[in-house]
């Protein structure tokens, strides 16, 4: 994960505080006065396996951490690859 930008960033953070997880699935940095969280969220695989578990885990650590980052940025922009598929048989 990256964010790139034309003015200086402050406030670089990765991982989502108070989850173990491998920091390189989220970056966060504040240019300007905009807060900017880039994220890459961990594919579910099958429902009920593991790996989907961990996923819904994953994500209501991110929906709770991104609740306290609102507070602190009112202006605040969430970005990258959410690895989210609706039902199969569904568009």
């Amino acid at each position: 994960m990256a964010i790139l930008a034309r003015s200086a960033l402050s406030e670089v953070t990765h991982g989502i505080p108070r989850f173990p997880d491998d920091p390189k699935r989220v970056i966060a940095a504040t240019v300007n006065d905009l807060r900017v969280v880039c994220i890459y969220a961990p594919n579910g695989q099958a429902l009920g396996s593991e790996k989907y578990v961990y996923k819904l885990r994953w994500y209501e650590e991110l929906a709770r951490w991104m609740r306290e980052e609102l507070e602190q940025h009112p202006r605040l922009a969430v970005l990258g690859d959410f690895n989210v598929a609706g039902r199969p048989g569904r568009a």
